[in-house]
């Protein structure tokens, strides 16, 4: 289905104005062109000890070796079921950051 929806403009101060540039160790730096608002940062850097940990964990899963055939279809079952619990973990971890 195609929807046809006119868009309406919006009546927008277009002197003041918000910047906000997206990095690694510092997440967002935010600043604005107003006077009386303050600039500020949001730390990156315990979100990347979040994501480097759980990766390290589901690198230490994967690298599991598969010894017999029987034992491979279990074995991938119980790996597979411990990574989908790591990334919900991590998942639950960022969402609270």
């Amino acid at each position: 289905m195609v929807y046809n929806k006119e868009i309406e403009p919006h009546l927008l101060d277009q002197s003041k104005i918000a910047s906000i540039d997206l990095g690694l160790n510092n997440l967002a730096a935010v600043t604005f062109n107003q006077s009386g608002l303050v600039p500020f940062l949001i730390n990156g850097r315990p979100l990347k000890s979040i994501n480097h940990f759980f990766n390290r964990q589901k690198a230490l899963f994967q690298a599991i070796p598969l010894l017999s055939l029987s034992g491979r279809v279990i074995a991938r079952s119980l790996i597979r079921q411990s990574i989908q619990a790591i990334l919900l973990e991590k998942n639950r971890c960022c969402i609270c950051y």
